[in-house]
């Protein structure tokens, strides 16, 4: 009896491993707001419901803009890149276990005046479109990506919606949680031992 019931506990367990977790993002960013929405389904029980709402000052993305379109901003350009080499082995291993069954990425906006906006445009292009080359080399996707850039040459304004659903295997999952956390603490202890350096 007891053979049996492990038996079945094994088996059971096996195929919890193995089934989906689906996970469904829709981010908003604007000049005056994020929202950010996140569902975790398993086995089609809606394990977890979140939604955050940020206030923003709309002055801020132009300063951004501006920023970009000068070039004074690549210091932290610098170190986006290098914590993405720094983190390329972890992100990698995450993706090659996910599966995109939706993704839409729409971005509309401009600076109010026709040319920055037509620089600001042709970036968010190249941007989009290496990231989705990134996605279609390193994961499943399920889907025909929705990529849109929509430049506004008369407005003030800038309005980003990604809206994705994907899953990965429950044990991948756990896997993929531990690498990320382990990530973020490699990240920090790195942050950490720079700031003592240059104190």
């Amino acid at each position: 009896m007891i053979y049996a019931f492990i038996s079945f506990f094994f088996v059971l367990l096996i195929c919890l491993l193995f089934s989906r977790i689906y996970i469904s993002i829709t981010y908003t960013y604007s000049a005056t707001e994020q929202y950010l929405t996140l569902r975790v389904t398993f086995l089609k029980v809606q394990m977890y419901s979140r939604e955050i709402r940020k206030d923003k000052e709309e002055k801020d993305w132009l300063k951004a803009a501006d920023q970009f379109i000068s070039g004074s901003f690549s210091e932290t350009m610098k170190e986006t890149v290098n914590t993405l080499k720094n983190s390329t082995h972890y992100l990698l291993a995450i993706l090659k276990s996910t599966k995109f069954h939706r993704l839409e990425w729409v971005t509309q906006g401009g600076t109010g005046d026709a040319a920055s906006t037509g620089i600001l445009a042709g970036s968010a292009w190249s941007v989009k479109g290496a990231l989705i080359g990134i996605l279609a080399d390193n994961s499943s996707l399920g889907c025909s990506p929705g990529i849109q850039v929509i430049p506004l040459f008369q407005k003030k304004e800038l309005t980003s919606t990604i809206d994705c659903m994907v899953s990965m295997k429950a044990g991948k999952t756990i896997i993929a949680l531990l690498k990320a956390k382990r990530m973020v603490s490699e990240n920090n202890k790195r942050k950490s031992q720079k700031e003592e350096q240059n104190e």
